[in-house]
């Protein structure tokens, strides 16, 4: 792939960070993900380096940090939600944990706030289960 090329969701592994994304729809997942994220104390990337995003952080007490991610796969109409495991405080993260910690559903703009919901839910089972708690925002 060129340098600087836009890579689709449905490229990415699970748990890989998405770092690009094209939104044709911008506008309309903004108006849906920045009150929900401001309802939940969530700070929303939209720029990463050169690219535009729309990533989630989420730490935990021992710095642990997920990213919630909402993404445009191929296909008009529909974002995927993508939650999953960034990286460990001081440990390395290998894939076979990374996929233990991974979210993915395809929905539309209408059903996007239930998939937040969703994913985010998933994320705070993942730190609950490791005996810890989400630091606030």
């Amino acid at each position: 792939m060129e340098d600087g090329a836009k890579r689709p969701v449905s490229e990415f592994e699970p748990g890989q960070i998405i770092y690009s994304w094209t939104p044709r729809n911008a506008d309309a997942v903004d108006a849906v993900l920045l009150p929900w994220a401001k309802s939940r104390k969530l700070h929303v990337l939209t720029q990463l380096a050169e690219a535009e995003v729309r990533c989630l952080p989420i730490v935990d007490d021992s710095g642990d940090t997920y990213d919630l991610v909402v993404g445009e796969p191929i296909g008009a109409g529909q974002l995927t939600v993508v939650a999953g495991l960034r990286d460990r405080t001081g440990k390395r993260v290998f894939h076979r944990e990374r996929e233990r910690f991974t979210y993915s559903q395809t929905v539309s703009l209408p059903a996007l706030s239930e998939a937040l919901d969703e994913a985010f839910a998933a994320v705070l089972r993942w730190v609950a289960q490791a005996g810890r708690t989400r630091t606030s925002a």
